[in-house]
Parts: structure tokens; C-alpha cells; sequence
């Protein structure tokens, strides 16, 4: 498991097939659409928790959530668009359709840090900064994903830039000394 630093903690990556491993143990679907919405998008857990059925779209192949301007930084972001293939985003795509309350969640705050604690060990920031740090493992450029989370300066994204550089650099390094 690769592990990157974040303000001095040491943080292992959390791929995707320990995500749908520990996702299947989520019995609620209110909980499950939740982690999954929060695992693939990189929104703030405030973001989420506000999320109404209007902002989402469904297609055959995908679900867009449109979220706007951004609750922390104000900024209008592009809309975020999920394959239904993705694991989990079908029956997530399913469950928002249902719901009749807005917002979509019920819960709060407290309540969404248990359920990424007593499930995935994981604090609520981390699954954005996981995603966020596999946008740019992937080669998406930093306008980019600066669109899809919202931040507005170069400065706010460097600590997901620093750890993607550092592991470059490694790599880099490991290659030249194989040849």
C-alpha cells in the first residue's frame, strides 16, 4: 500500500479494492450511498451533506452531480460525472431516485465521521485527499482538478501536488538506477 504524508501524519493510500471490501459491511443504504458518493467525488463532507436530488442527473451509463457554487471557497465547479459501472454507483444512482427528502442525507456531521471511523478507519478529509492525490497519480492536470474540488489557488492544492511530485521523483530515481 503506497503511504503519503498530509501535514506531518503518514497516510496509506485506500485503493479501490479495499474500498469495496470494507463497503460491502455497510449494511444501511443511506450510509453506503453516502461513502461511495464521498469515496469517487472528492467533495467536502459539508458538500454532501447539503447535496439535493435536484443537483443530480441519471443517464443509462452515468449519474452527473451538478453541485454549483462550492459551500466552503464559493467557486462554481464542473459538474461531476460517475460511470454507473463504477462499483456501488448503480445502486447509489438508485437509492438518490427514491429519496423524497431534501437533503438527500438525513444525518449530520457527527454522524458521518462514525460511519467513515466505524467502517473504513478513515477520517472524513481523507477520502477527498485519497481521491484527489489519484486524480494527479493519473495525470490530470491541475486546472482540472481544481474545477472538480474547488479550490481556487495553486497554493490550497500543493499539499496533493507534493505528495504525487515526491513519488514521482522516487520513481524516477528507481528507474535510473535499474538501467
Amino acid at each position: 500500500m503506497v503511504k503519503y504524508s498530509r501535514q506531518g501524519k503518514i497516510v496509506k493510500a485506500f485503493p479501490l479494492d479495499v474500498f469495496v471490501s470494507k463497503t460491502l459491511l455497510v449494511n444501511d443504504r443511506e450510509k453506503r450511498a453516502f461513502s461511495v458518493l464521498l469515496y469517487y467525488s472528492a467533495v467536502r463532507v459539508s458538500e454532501l451533506l447539503h447535496a439535493t436530488k435536484e443537483q443530480f442527473t441519471f443517464t443509462d451509463l452515468s449519474l452527473t452531480w451538478s453541485l454549483g457554487a462550492r459551500l466552503k471557497g464559493g467557486n462554481e465547479t464542473a459538474p461531476l460525472v460517475f460511470s454507473l459501472e463504477l462499483p456501488f454507483m448503480a445502486e447509489t444512482a438508485m437509492w438518490i431516485k427514491k429519496r423524497r427528502k431534501n437533503p438527500i442525507f438525513t444525518f449530520n456531521r457527527v454522524t458521518a465521521w462514525r460511519i467513515l471511523r466505524d467502517y473504513y478507519d478513515a477520517y472524513p478529509h481523507y477520502f477527498r485527499l485519497n481521491r484527489i492525490t489519484e486524480f494527479l497519480r493519473k495525470g490530470f492536470t491541475l486546472p482540472e482538478v481544481m474545477s472538480w474540488t474547488g479550490h481556487r489557488s495553486i497554493s490550497s492544492i500543493n499539499a496533493y501536488v507534493g505528495t504525487v511530485s515526491v513519488e514521482r521523483m522516487a520513481e524516477s530515481l528507481l528507474s535510473k538506477d535499474k538501467a
